[in-house]
């Protein structure tokens, strides 16, 4: 592993640092003025994902029984960010799907801060834009070489790298009460 200056990887940190709360202080407000339940969220999410679904594969993709599944997506309806349509094939079933507004919804809390990110870059002159690029191509690579143990590593030691595999997905489950 190559050594550098500490100075310059600090320097370094503290502009990754101002740029990050800048980010935070831009698209912080998107979030902290949502009106919205965590499933409510993800339930957008995997609309946006997933495109038009059935009720029931909605439930099943979010962890939760069909009848909250129900209660969910009437919330939704309700703030206009879903709406729901009789399955031509089977009137039983309820297809939803996301309103335009939805659809922006989750345009903006998914991609705020890239087009930030690109205005910012805009910004920038020529040869700045082209150094930045070829630091993050490094950056990158290193990256795809395998992120650092830091948490192994609390002696003051140079993180290693973890070769160990990602954790599996756990996918909680809901239970709703019928009144």
């Amino acid at each position: 592993m190559p050594r550098h200056d500490e100075s310059l990887v600090e320097e370094a940190l503290s502009a990754y640092e101002t740029v990050i709360q800048a980010f935070h202080a831009t698209t912080e407000s998107h979030w902290l003025h949502l009106d919205l339940t965590i499933t409510q969220l993800k339930g957008l999410f995997v609309l946006a994902d997933e495109g038009a679904l059935i009720v029931g594969r909605m439930a099943e993709l979010l962890g939760i029984g069909k009848p909250a599944a129900s209660v969910l997506v009437e919330g939704l309806v309700q703030l206009t960010l879903v709406e729901r349509a009789e399955d031509p094939s089977d009137r039983r079933r309820t297809i939803v799907r996301l309103t335009p507004q939805g659809e922006e919804l989750v345009s903006q809390l998914q991609h705020g801060e890239r087009r930030l990110v690109r205005a910012l870059l805009g910004r920038l002159a020529h040869d700045d834009l082209a150094a930045l690029t070829q630091g993050m191509r490094a950056l990158a690579a290193t990256v795809a070489d395998g992120l650092p143990d830091c948490h192994a590593s609390l002696d003051g030691a140079v993180p290693r790298l973890s070769t160990s595999k990602p954790l599996p997905s756990t996918r909680t489950h809901s239970k709703t009460l019928d009144s």
